[in-house]
């Protein structure tokens, strides 16, 4: 077992994009993601995210939590589930409730193949499914 491997990371956006995705400001954010080796193939890992998005004449801070397992299942393959929330001081563009994901996956050394639920505790039509993976080969 190891130790807790930290860090932080500071941005800023800027205001390029369609309206649908950039708040047209300069959104500074700040991560601190972590990660900690366990016994026989586990570690645990996360991030804490703060986002400053632009909107309606003001700053609207989200707070961006992760925490993530993952098992190494032999050699390259590991399996992995991930919890995700998005929690908006003002509420989001989209709604006025959290937005949640659950990430359940695998990964083998750049490749990965994942499925994600995702949706807003209060909106159900929000909910969807998605299985992804990548095309092409990598080096």
């Amino acid at each position: 077992m190891g130790h807790v491997d930290l860090a932080v990371i500071v941005a800023l956006s800027l205001p390029t994009g369609t309206h649908r995705i950039s708040s047209h400001g300069f959104d500074p954010f700040i991560k601190f993601p972590w990660s900690k080796d366990l016994a026989r193939g586990w570690s645990l890992s996360g991030m804490q995210s703060f986002f400053w998005d632009t909107g309606a004449g003001g700053r609207n801070l989200v707070w961006e939590p992760t925490l993530m397992a993952e098992k190494e299942i032999s050699g390259p393959w590991s399996v992995f589930v991930e919890y995700a929330g998005d929690f908006a001081q003002q509420g989001s563009s989209q709604s006025r409730s959290p937005t949640l994901a659950l990430h359940i996956g695998s990964l083998q050394s750049s490749r990965s193949i994942f499925m994600s639920v995702s949706g807003s505790p209060r909106r159900r039509q929000s909910t969807f499914l998605r299985l992804a993976t990548p095309f092409g080969r990598t080096a």
